[in-house]
Formats: C-alpha cells, sequence, structure tokens
C-alpha cells in the first residue's frame, strides 16, 4: 500500500486539473473515513488509473 499526504493529493489534483486530459477525477485518500455511501459507490463504480506494481525479488 502506497500512503499519500493530503498535500501530495492536492498536487496530483492540480496537476490532473491542469492536464488536457478530457476527463474529470475525484481523489481521495481511501484510508481515510469515508461516509459508507461513498465507500460503497467507489468500490462498486470506481476505476483505478494507476496502480504501482512490487518490483521483482531478484534472488542471489
Amino acid at each position: 500500500m502506497v500512503w499519500v499526504t493530503t498535500t501530495a493529493l492536492n498536487r496530483i489534483h492540480g496537476a490532473l486539473d491542469d492536464s488536457p486530459i478530457p476527463y474529470t477525477f475525484s481523489l481521495v485518500i481511501a484510508n481515510e473515513r469515508l461516509d459508507e455511501p461513498i465507500r460503497a459507490h467507489i468500490e462498486r463504480v470506481g476505476v483505478v488509473f494507476y496502480a504501482r506494481q512490487q518490483a521483482p525479488v531478484l534472488k542471489s
């Protein structure tokens, strides 16, 4: 899991808002307390825009 600060989230939101991407974004920090209807909506229709893959473990 990647931890994102509110400051980082705001910077990401600003960058996306200023970009030419023709989409609207709603960004939230998932581990913060969210109202249950909002959390259920995100789980039902939310789309992962980017997920970091864990680097492979190199065996020596």
